[in-house]
């Protein structure tokens, strides 16, 4: 069976809230539907692309009618929304420049808890190292590169509760590589990047534009360098009780991967 986007997705709200507390009896707070808020943003890119207000129009009914409570806007949640919140959903442009009290209150929230779901461009910062800390991994300026071609996702861990029995898909879509990621992050799929194996410290410069270019082109994945592009990141704040979870899908630069039905 294939498990497309939207499905993993689904799944990974469901595990980025596993630790959040709830100030009810425990029979009482599983009874409670998942609480979500999706962080969105405007669309910067052309048709189909980065389409952060279709995703928070369509995307807000469709958990409501799966049983959760889920509300969203283009502005991050205030402290109020984040205490009413169980899984924030950052998808929107650069969604790591998150500073001053936003800053304060998320990370109040993930220290209670709360679980983060984190898609596409929102995996980008203009504070690499404090953003990598949060999420696990991060768009580091001047280093971390993207490409828009066919992939294949590739499943590392078959036996996560998001990944679990899923078999290995191809989509057009966007990759990034080269991202500063950290090392207890949990990867759970990787793709093949355009990237030459480094071989006596100095690459393949020729071979990896050869390869940039036939992807680009549509002419078939070439089978170079394979990179993280989804993975669970697992953290306890400074003083908090029990620790947050993170998921990171780079997968969702085109909204209709968003759509695509299991088969």
């Amino acid at each position: 069976m294939k498990r497309l986007l939207a499905f993993v997705l689904l799944l990974a709200l469901s595990v980025s809230a596993s630790f959040c507390p709830r100030a009810l009896a425990a029979d009482d707070a599983e009874s409670q539907p998942l609480r979500v808020f999706i962080r969105s943003g405007p669309k910067t890119h052309g048709p189909g692309a980065h389409d952060h207000p279709r995703f928070l129009a369509e995307w807000v009914p469709l958990l409501n009618a799966r049983g959760a409570v889920a509300s969203g806007g283009n502005t991050f949640p205030t402290a109020a929304q984040l205490a009413a919140t169980d899984v924030l959903v950052l998808h929107a442009p650069n969604a790591g420049d998150i500073t001053g009290p936003d800053r304060t209150h998320l990370e109040a929230y993930l220290a209670r808890g709360g679980g983060l779901v984190v898609i596409h461009a929102a995996a980008v910062s203009k504070d690499t190292d404090w953003y990598k800390s949060i999420i696990g991994g991060s768009w580091r300026h001047g280093t971390t590169k993207w490409l828009e071609a066919p992939m294949h996702l590739y499943f590392a861990d078959r036996s996560h509760p998001i990944t679990r029995d899923a078999s290995n898909w191809q989509m057009d879509d966007e990759i990034y590589y080269d991202m500063d990621l950290s090392p207890d992050a949990h990867v759970l799929a990787t793709a093949f990047t355009p990237k030459a194996i480094d071989t006596g410290g100095k690459g393949n410069r020729e071979a990896q534009a050869r390869a940039a270019e036939a992807v680009a082109k549509k002419k078939g994945v070439n089978i170079y360098d394979h990179q993280p592009q989804m993975w669970t990141y697992e953290r306890t704040m400074p003083g908090a009780a029990k620790p947050y979870r993170a998921f990171v899908s780079i997968p969702g630069h085109l909204f209709e991967n968003f759509n695509r039905a299991n088969y």
